[in-house]
């Protein structure tokens, strides 16, 4: 579905407006709903940064990809 949207890479998915991501998830069906895309940039650009330890600690504390 992202690149569907032209989201390829992790810069590209870090710089993408949440509102977006959500319309995608929306428009992907019910099997998406429950998905919450929020932290999703902020976990891509710690990717496309190489910051791999600074994304597996904000991992740790998210709930299910959420922030708690």
């Amino acid at each position: 579905m992202l690149n569907d949207d032209q989201i390829f890479t992790w810069a590209e998915l870090a710089d993408a407006e949440v509102s977006r991501l959500k319309g995608l998830l929306r428009r992907g069906g019910d099997r998406y709903r429950m998905h919450d895309p929020k932290s999703w940039p902020d976990q891509a650009k710690l990717a496309a940064e190489g910051r791999w330890e600074e994304l597996e600690e904000y991992q740790e504390v998210l709930q299910g990809g959420r922030e708690s």
